[in-house]
């Protein structure tokens, strides 16, 4: 799906989702997945849409948004 035709209100805000990191990983996933509602690769950040994709890498989401936002002006 393109993320320039996605409908922003059809989109959970990601504020909203809360996740328990004491839960397993599939754990976690299941929680997210159920909060989440729609596609769970969409999502948005007050009006900021989100698209979620897996790469395969050593680093985390963590590590790439605070690449990602040392990189903001």
């Amino acid at each position: 799906m393109d993320i320039r035709t996605v409908d922003p209100s059809t989109l959970v805000d990601i504020q909203n989702v809360k996740i328990d990191v004491y839960l397993s990983k599939a754990e976690r996933k299941k929680q997210y997945i159920d909060q989440h509602g729609g596609n769970p690769y969409f999502c948005k950040c007050d009006d900021v849409i989100i698209k979620i994709s897996n790469i395969k890498t050593e680093r985390t989401l963590n590590d790439q948004m605070r690449s990602f936002m040392s990189d903001v002006k």
